[in-house]
């Protein structure tokens, strides 16, 4: 139902923005309404269309940027439009039941609103572009008394939402790498979205993340589009990049840390899988680790007495681009970027993730790579 939905509200966003395009500079002209109209719909529909033309896994990669760029555009174009339109209905009650004198010049007619949310997508374009390679490394302390006095100083780097896919640049992989590289981390981890593609392309990508080699390894778990991309591929890809894949599954890379990696719902629970509330009620840690619960979408644990620390997330993106950030608060009410502090003590850091899906923009929600520094309290 919420795939229906978003699909809808997509189409209805669309059909506004031609709407308004038609009245700024078609009107009278039918002709171009429709070839405009069609342009549109070939754009916001390309995966429908480009199905039966290619093979699974086989579109062109600039007709899938295209297409997803076009959403972004829409988007914000759609936004832009129903601002200029809330600013003439504001100043016309204003004119209503104030009256001043020439309130009405400040009104914006059909192609001064066009301009407006062309202007808005012209500016998060260019910025959308810098910000989303602007990749930074933000430190967060840990302190705990379950970490002993030997691993004062361990350090944890937590990538998320990489999607290795159509959007990804040779470019942007090699900063992380880089960047990750002259953190030193001990420990690597991925939350998530690893891989959104399952061309050839993404394969090599994949490999290349075999070149980090903290001492203690790298974990990681599913994100959905880990799952898109096909389980067993996902697998593949996982297992080239070096990652020990976990999938409802515990791992101790050292004495006193103890991580569990939950699998993504998108996967499917596994057989036997009763649910998260029965299965991480259920688990016993060993006795006076801490522990770390790898989690891609960033809910709270539901099991009742849930033995973990610190939780740790992806998924959200912050929203990727503004002001789509308000509605991913709807649904997930943890902001990105912070370390929370749950009921019963639990940490939960969300992050805001390391590369972007679909669209290659990131407008006022900046990529990390998070670099967790345990102490012991």
């Amino acid at each position: 139902m919420s795939f229906i939905l978003f699909i809808a509200a997509v189409i209805g966003l669309n059909v506004y923005d031609w709407w308004k395009l038609k009245r700024a500079f078609l009107q009278g002209h039918a002709i171009g309404a429709a070839v405009l109209l069609i342009f549109i719909l070939l754009l916001l529909l390309g995966p429908a269309w480009m199905r039966p033309l290619f093979s699974r896994g086989n579109q062109p990669r600039f007709l899938v940027q295209a297409c997803w760029i076009w959403l972004a555009w829409s988007f914000w174009m759609f936004v832009a439009l129903i601002a200029c339109d809330l600013w003439n209905v504001g100043l016309l009650l204003w004119q209503m039941y104030v009256r001043p004198a020439g309130t009405v010049q400040w009104m914006l007619g059909p192609q001064g609103c066009v301009w407006v949310a062309i202007g808005f997508v012209v500016f998060g374009t260019l910025w959308g572009l810098v910000e989303a390679n602007a990749i930074r490394i933000h430190r967060v302390e840990i302190v705990s008394p379950k970490v002993p006095e030997t691993a004062n100083g361990f350090k944890l780097a937590l990538l998320t939402d990489v999607h290795l896919g159509p959007a990804a640049t040779q470019g942007k992989l090699d900063k992380v790498l880089r960047m990750v590289a002259e953190a030193s981390p001990d420990l690597v981890l991925s939350a998530g979205d690893l891989i959104d593609g399952s061309q050839e392309r993404e394969l090599k990508l994949s490999e290349q993340l075999a070149t980090l080699a903290p001492p203690f390894g790298k974990i990681a778990v599913y994100g959905n589009h880990d799952v898109y991309s096909g389980l067993d591929y996902s697998r593949k890809c996982h297992a080239s990049a070096g990652f020990q894949l976990l999938e409802n599954q515990s791992a101790q890379p050292v004495d006193w840390l103890w991580i569990y990696g939950e699998k993504d719902p998108a996967s499917g629970w596994h057989p036997g899988y009763k649910g998260e509330k029965e299965v991480l009620g259920g688990l016993q840690a060993p006795e006076g680790v801490f522990r770390l619960l790898l989690k891609h979408r960033p809910d709270a644990p539901k099991g009742e007495g849930a033995p973990f620390d610190l939780q740790l997330s992806g998924h959200s993106h912050g929203g990727q681009i503004f002001p789509f950030n308000f509605l991913v608060r709807l649904q997930y009410k943890y902001k990105e970027g912070r370390l929370h502090t749950l009921p019963g003590g639990m940490k939960l850091y969300v992050s805001p993730g390391t590369g972007v899906w679909g669209p290659p923009f990131r407008l006022f929600a900046r990529p990390e790579i998070t670099l967790f520094v345990f102490h012991k309290e």
